[in-house]
């Protein structure tokens, strides 16, 4: 089992896109979600790739991105950013 640590800036970005009422961004909201909970017992689920700019991971969640790292020695999966997918993202 991992222990999945959120850092400030992606608990940032959480809270803004959970305040978003639209029925689109409640489902999106939900995937999210249940990925960063499957990061518990995998880490680098289907679908993850592996960055090579900034080191750590992505997965994609729609239009959106969930950053992590993934300290193997210590068992934890650190949520740095989850942003729509745009240019500044990986930044």
């Amino acid at each position: 089992m991992y222990r999945v640590r959120i850092i400030p800036s992606a608990q940032r970005d959480i809270t803004k896109l959970k305040k978003q009422t639209e029925n689109e961004y409640t489902k999106i909201y939900r995937r999210i979600r249940e990925i960063i909970l499957s990061f518990e017992t995998n880490p680098l689920p289907y679908g993850s790739e592996k960055l090579t700019a900034r080191g750590g991971y992505r997965i994609r969640v729609g239009p959106y991105r969930v950053l992590y790292q993934v300290d193997k020695k210590s068992r934890e999966v650190y949520i740095v950013r989850i942003k729509r997918r745009e240019k500044d993202t990986y930044k």
